[in-house]
């Protein structure tokens, strides 16, 4: 008589077990948990007199999440434009504020000026996020 061997291995076999059982016990955690960063997409930071052509503003941030937000980066556009991130790592519920200064000094008034920076985290599937910051420099 000629034998017939199956070749099966431990990881199959207790597949097949677990899915004649119907899976009970087993609950997998199918929860997206996603670190939100709420912040203003558009920041008006008011008048600039041509005397004062530099201003300074800490613009509120909050993670709105259920998981750690961490902020890697902030990227300005240009050079008139500088963000210092105070606080990089928020729990969630955690509150804290990104300083960003807008230096106006070498545009002529009068004039409206928008100049954007990216924040680099892990907010909601790794994207940046983009905030413009707006100046009104008079004369």
């Amino acid at each position: 008589m000629k034998r017939i061997t199956f070749p099966i291995s431990l990881a199959t076999f207790f597949s097949i077990a677990i899915s004649c059982t119907g899976n009970k016990g087993i609950q997998e955690d199918t929860t997206e948990h996603l670190a939100r960063l709420e912040i203003d997409s558009v920041v008006d930071m008011g008048t600039f007199p041509s005397s004062s052509p530099v201003k300074t503003l800490d613009i509120d941030i909050a993670n709105s999440g259920d998981t750690t937000l961490f902020l890697t980066a902030a990227v300005p556009e240009c050079d008139c434009t500088t963000v210092e991130v105070t606080n990089s790592v928020l729990e969630p519920g955690e509150r804290s504020a990104i300083r960003a200064t807008l230096n106006l000094s070498e545009f002529i008034a009068p004039m409206t000026v928008e100049k954007r920076f990216a924040i680099l985290c892990n907010s909601e599937h790794n994207r940046a996020i983009y905030v413009t910051l707006v100046g009104h420099l008079e004369r």
